[in-house]
């Protein structure tokens, strides 16, 4: 029995990718779109032959290093994925500017002028977001339709809450879930539970670490996003950025952000601290740091956070540092307000 079974695409998209099967062979086979990698049976040789996912995969990701039945499952979708995203991608830009306009955009991919990233879900995903854990503090798992949770009461519970946010939200988008925020409410709980005897003032230090392991670990699992990592970032603030920010801001039990400044910068630095520690012994990935600070007239405002960041970054290089000249913008990652960018409106 011979069944020749395909998908339905653009008539315009199928002309130009038939194209390229005669000019740009080696490119398809390079980005997985050839039809060894288009046929699932194929993949399923080479996944279980290969030595590693990276050798299989169309898409060699770090994130993605279990060689399992989930991850040879979703794996194996990706070309279909990608040539699909392909597809949407045309279509939307044909009906925008023309089919001229479109070939002319794909082959820019294709031949290396542009790059497009994540190219299997691009198209189908918002890419790195920024997200407030204030809500979560206040409502609990609001987002939830079933088994809500209600607003955390102490640290661990505020942990746990902030690890089923980055898995929800993860595998809502393609990129980084950023959380500008989430050291200043950690640092909020484990206070919080310090002054009110719910952590032993003895203990208060050995907790206090404890939970930055929990986080470090917990966010390099490899199944928060279905059979990887989840991309994640911290931000770690300077005092101007921290008012600027942060200076309005009421704690849910009434108590004010600004009053606790200088114990929040020390316990920044506690947890750039201990994460360098842990990396003698461990090679980790997340959460992507990035140190925001004001800098103006040719200096660093708050030049005791940036000079602690400097001297960290002298063993590791793990923190990004953005700079900027008020605190209204906000970055999680390297950017530093120059570069260009496409975005559909």
């Amino acid at each position: 029995l011979k069944m020749n079974l395909w998908i339905s695409l653009d008539k315009d998209f199928e002309e130009f990718f038939s194209g390229l099967e005669k000019t740009h062979k080696e490119y398809l086979k390079i980005e997985g779109l050839s039809n060894d990698k288009l046929d699932p049976t194929r993949f399923f040789k080479g996944f279980i032959k290969s030595g590693n996912v990276a050798d299989a995969s169309i898409d060699p990701n770090s994130n993605v290093n279990s060689q399992n039945m989930t991850t040879l499952l979703h794996e194996m979708s990706k070309p279909f994925q990608k040539l699909v995203s392909f597809n949407k991608l045309f279509i939307e830009l044909k009906e925008e500017y023309g089919k001229e306009f479109a070939c002319k955009a794909m082959l820019a991919h294709i031949e290396g002028d542009i790059f497009i990233h994540d190219a299997a879900g691009f198209s189908y995903f918002p890419y790195c977001y920024a997200y407030t854990l204030k809500d979560v503090v206040e409502k609990g798992l609001f987002f939830i339709n079933e088994m809500k949770a209600e607003p955390p009461k102490h640290l661990n519970t505020f942990n746990s809450h902030t690890m089923e946010t980055v898995a929800f939200l993860t595998n809502l988008q393609s990129g980084a879930v950023g959380l500008p925020d989430y050291l200043l409410y950690s640092f909020f709980f484990w206070n919080k539970d310090v002054n009110e005897g719910y952590i032993k003032k003895e203990d208060s230090e050995k907790v206090k670490y404890q939970q930055f392991q929990k986080m470090i670990f917990e966010l390099n699992q490899p199944y928060l996003k279905i059979n990887q990592s989840a991309y994640t970032n911290f931000t770690i603030l300077d005092r101007d950025y921290f008012y600027g920010l942060f200076g309005s801001l009421v704690f849910p039990d009434g108590t004010l952000a600004v009053d606790i400044v200088e114990e929040f910068m020390q316990y920044q630095k506690d947890f750039l601290n201990y994460e360098k520690e842990i990396r003698k012994t461990k090679s980790f990935t997340f959460p992507v740091l990035t140190f925001s600070g004001i800098f103006k007239d040719g200096n660093w405002k708050d030049e005791d956070m940036a000079k602690f960041v400097v001297r960290h970054n002298m063993e590791w290089a793990d923190v990004n540092m953005y700079q900027s000249g008020n605190p209204e913008a906000l970055s999680s990652c390297c950017f530093d307000g120059k570069q260009k960018v496409l975005a559909k409106g």
